[in-house]
C-alpha cells in the first residue's frame, strides 16, 4: 500500500475498517490528534493511499 503526504485532495476520510484504522480506538485516537492540531493551530501531515479515490486517511502527524 502506498502512502502519500501532500496538499492535492480536498477531502480526506476517516473510517473504522478503512486503510488500517482497524477499530473505534484507533478512530477516536485519530480525532483527538487532529483536534488537539486545530486547538494548537498547528498543521498536520495526513498518510492517506492514493490509489483509492477516497483517500482514506492512514495515519497523521502533528507538524511544528
Amino acid at each position: 500500500m502506498k502512502y502519500e503526504s501532500c496538499c492535492s485532495p480536498k477531502h480526506y476520510y476517516l473510517a473504522v475498517g478503512q486503510n488500517g484504522v482497524v477499530d473505534a480506538n484507533a478512530f477516536a485516537n485519530m480525532q483527538a490528534t487532529l483536534m488537539v492540531a486545530f486547538s494548537l493551530n498547528k498543521p498536520v501531515v495526513v498518510y492517506f493511499d492514493s490509489a483509492s479515490s477516497s483517500c482514506y486517511i492512514g495515519g497523521i502527524t502533528i507538524s511544528n
